[in-house]
Formats: C-alpha cells, structure tokens, sequence
C-alpha cells in the first residue's frame, strides 16, 4: 500500500477515455509521419490532415492533463479569493467530490466547519467516495474544519442550517 502526501483531486470523468484519446493521437500522428513517404499527393494531404488531428488530439490531452493537475487549483483558489473571508463562515460544497472547494474554503477557515455533500458516484469522479476526499482534508491539514456527507443536494439533511457561503463543484 502506497501512502501519498500530496491530495489528489482525481480525474473528473473516465480515465479511459483520456488514455484511449491520448494513444489514438499518438498512433495517428506516427501513422500520419509514416505516410508523408508516399508518392502519391493526395496521400500526403491525408497524411497532413491526419497529423494535424492527432496533434490537436494530443494538445487537448495535454490541456486536459494541466487542468487536473494545476488548473483546477488555480480556478478555485481564484473563486475562494472572491469570498471576503473571517475564517468563522459555515460553507457547504454541493457536489465536492473528492474536496477541491471544501478543502480551499476549510484552509481559510479559523473556528468555522466546511461541510461537503456528494452521491459518490464514481462514473462522475474516478475514485469519489467521501474516504479519500477526508484522506484529502487529512493530507491539507483541515480535517478538524471538514465534514462529509454522502447525499443529494436535493435532500439534505440539514435544511435548518444556516450557511455563510455555497459552493458549487
């Protein structure tokens, strides 16, 4: 068993299906080179269209890749930073998944609680459940600030509570 010392926020949506559009670029731009030797001019200008294919699919791979690991972290540390904090808010983050805006909020908070809500479904979030979103909270520092709940924003079962600030996944 691996131990990791960095959160991970997971990958939204099928790993596989970004490994299989990262291959077929590769695949295609390989076969797209190879291609170019033809003699033949109009098999060079499906080579050509067939390189610049794989190139964009391999750049939308490479976008893809940036925004798990740096881009998201940007984007919610630019979205929390609009929210005047005091540190003793209540926040609830509806859809959390594994804790990427329960986490940033819990990092400004001194006395205040983050709570997040999920389905834990792990079609929407490889490996969501709301064991490795704590292990996340855990592996920040906030765990104390952070709680977990799996249930539907449309039936929480806190409706009499009051929240300082609401967050969307």
């Amino acid at each position: 068993m691996t131990t990791r010392s960095k959160p991970s926020y997971g990958f939204d949506g099928s790993p596989c299906i970004v490994t299989f559009i990262c291959l077929t670029g590769v695949l295609c731009t390989g076969e797209g080179f190879t291609l170019f030797s033809s003699p033949s001019f109009l098999v060079r200008i499906a080579a050509s269209v067939l390189v610049l294919f794989s190139l964009l699919l391999l750049l939308l791979c490479g976008s893809y890749l940036y925004y798990v690991r740096l881009g998201k972290l940007r984007r919610r540390d630019a979205m929390l930073s609009l929210v005047d904090w005091t540190g003793t808010e209540t926040v609830l983050d509806i859809g959390t998944g594994r804790g990427l805006l329960m986490i940033g909020a819990a990092q400004r908070l001194v006395s205040g609680k983050s709570i997040g809500i999920d389905i834990g479904d792990a079609r929407d979030m490889h490996g969501n459940n709301s064991r490795n979103t704590l292990r996340n909270a855990e592996l920040v520092g906030v765990r104390d600030k952070s709680e977990v709940r799996n249930e539907s924003a449309c039936r929480r079962s806190f409706l009499d509570v009051t929240f300082d600030v609401m967050v969307e996944s």
